[in-house]
């Protein structure tokens, strides 16, 4: 039965005339993204270089056959500056929150070097970060902190590194200080993935040595992708502390995703570390 139903699975896959459609369309996709970067996402105020976050990742997600739907009575929450605590899968994450909200990203500095995406990345105002860097978290935060101070959105990915989405890592606090700082909102997201049959996506996940190429390469060939998210309640950050806000956006995902919450924050000894190396 599970070889005649793997077999099915491979009917199923697109063809390649539609992968090399999907290919060049997110190809120009991103060279526009790029030229945009290099003419004019320094000169964007926050609304139009949002609105233009927004649109490019709706286009994306089409291009990639991927179809993004919130579930639950939640909705992205609008006005002022809010932080967006979300689960990490895949670098599809990315792409499924800016297409329903503009916002920027908290991402690893690994990022800047990779081709196009980078410089993009980079111009639109995402935070790039050192990863196991406490001083460079230090740097980050505080951007990110002035960001949302200035009704910015910004979303992260505490875990620190991506997972299959059927468990749940511990989240680092360290950036949940500021939107204690700005005196923003927060608000939880939980991400997860279904193929075509309404199974979890092996495709999706962005996991261990993979590389952005084949990543691209197995998305590509699925029928299609739906990435599911729940919004959290937001609340305000005046108050608490950063690991009360850790708990609470955890709990919530956790719940959310059916998945056990064996650990909430990481070891700050572990990130120190890390850092010295």
């Amino acid at each position: 039965m599970a070889a005649a139903s793997s077999g099915f699975d491979q009917l199923l896959k697109v063809s390649a005339r539609t992968r090399v459609r999907r290919l060049a369309a997110v190809g120009g996709n991103l060279a526009t993204a790029w030229l945009g970067a290099i003419a004019m996402a320094h000169r964007l105020e926050r609304q139009p270089c949002l609105d233009a976050i927004n649109r490019w990742a709706g286009s994306i997600t089409r291009d990639l056959g991927l179809a993004v739907v919130t579930k639950g009575p939640g909705r992205p929450a609008e006005g002022g500056g809010v932080l967006f605590v979300a689960n990490h899968v895949s670098w599809l994450d990315i792409c499924a929150i800016a297409s329903l909200t503009g916002t920027l990203f908290v991402a690893k500095s690994e990022v800047a070097s990779w081709p196009v995406i980078g410089r993009i990345a980079a111009s639109f105002g995402n935070f790039l970060h050192e990863r196991g860097n406490l001083l460079d978290v230090a740097r980050v935060k505080r951007r990110v902190a002035g960001a949302l101070h200035q009704n910015w959105r910004v979303t992260v990915f505490p875990e620190g590194t991506t997972g299959w989405g059927s468990a749940l890592g511990p989240f680092y606090p360290a950036l949940a200080q500021a939107a204690i700082d700005a005196g923003a909102r927060v608000q939880p997201v939980a991400i997860r993935y279904w193929d075509a049959h309404g199974r979890p996506s092996q495709a999706a996940p962005f996991v261990g040595e993979q590389t952005f190429v084949n990543s691209l390469r197995g998305i590509l060939r699925e029928p299609g992708i739906t990435a599911e998210l729940h919004f959290g309640p937001p609340f305000a950050a005046a108050g608490r502390t950063r690991r009360e806000i850790t708990r609470i956006t955890h709990r919530f995902i956790a719940e959310a995703l059916g998945v056990d919450e064996s650990r909430i924050a990481a070891d700050p000894r572990r990130l120190r570390r890390r850092g010295a190396h």
